[in-house]
């Protein structure tokens, strides 16, 4: 049975921030070859009945992550967390 990879979704509003984490997200994806699925959430109406204020975020599998994007290594960072965290 193969194993079903995780589900990351990108929560902004097309903010350059945004547009960078996304970016940044496929890359590492790309280069490690994690089994993933991107997805975004971009409607303003959506994001708040989420309760999200902080733009942008990531939710993992359901789960809102904390996280504040700097660049591409705090996203490595945080994929790796979420990666050890799901391995044990």
């Amino acid at each position: 049975m193969k194993e079903q990879g995780m589900l990351i979704q990108v929560v902004g509003v097309g903010c350059g921030a945004c547009q960078r984490l996304e970016s940044d997200l496929c890359i590492i994806i790309a280069q490690t070859g994690l089994n993933a699925r991107v997805e975004k959430i971009d409607d303003p109406l959506t994001i708040a009945l989420m309760g999200i204020f902080h733009l942008p975020q990531l939710i993992i599998n359901g789960r809102v992550v904390p996280f504040l994007y700097r660049n591409r290594a705090s996203v490595e960072r945080v994929l790796a967390e979420h990666v050890a965290m799901k391995s044990e």
